[in-house]
């Protein structure tokens, strides 16, 4: 392709975004999302006759949620075209400004709906689980280790060494018979 070739696609385009930009209201969610941003990504961005069009039209859809622009489409779609454009040698102090200013907003964007996203699953997760194991005060002063919703239907009393004694020696006189407990309890 021949510069003047060149040229004459790169001024097209620059009317064709300029076309988009003043009729982007006027469109459907379904064509911005199948026929614009495939448009804009596809765009040489790297002109700045082409790239202020772009930033105008992302800076618009960025502020209304009509046009279908989430959070997902910025982060793997839109900004990693984006980016490598803030180091093209041919951006003037105004338009590297307007794109990084774009580029901070999308960012910003992003970040906040991922925050809140986390904050949301963290808080749900922290409500389901003293729902879960909720105590009574019963529960906790007799028995803090056993789980809180376990019941124990029926009741075993536990008896020590010494008090198998104590009832064997009571029973045979007083000869304490330890022995005997002991054979009883490993049986």
């Amino acid at each position: 392709m021949t510069s003047h070739q060149e040229d004459y696609c790169i001024q097209v385009q620059a009317i064709a975004l300029t076309c988009v930009e003043r009729i982007i209201d006027k469109l459907e969610k379904t064509n911005i999302l199948d026929e614009v941003l495939p448009m804009l990504g596809k765009a040489k961005l790297q002109d700045p006759a082409i790239l202020m069009p772009v930033v105008r039209i992302y800076k618009h859809m960025l502020g209304e949620k009509k046009y279908g622009l989430t959070v997902n489409l910025l982060a793997t779609k839109v900004m990693p075209v984006l980016i490598p454009v803030v180091v093209s040698p041919g951006l003037k102090l105004d338009q590297f400004t307007s794109l990084v200013e774009l580029l901070r907003e999308m960012l910003d964007h992003v970040a906040r709906n991922q925050r809140n996203k986390l904050k949301l699953e963290k808080l749900s997760s922290t409500e389901i689980l003293p729902t879960t194991f909720s105590t009574t005060a019963e529960q906790s002063a007799s028995y803090p280790h056993r789980p809180p919703t376990l019941r124990l239907e029926s009741r075993r009393q536990s008896i020590s060494v010494d008090d198998v004694a104590r009832r064997s020696s009571g029973a045979n006189g007083g000869s304490g018979n330890h022995s005997f407990a002991i054979k009883w309890l490993s049986n």
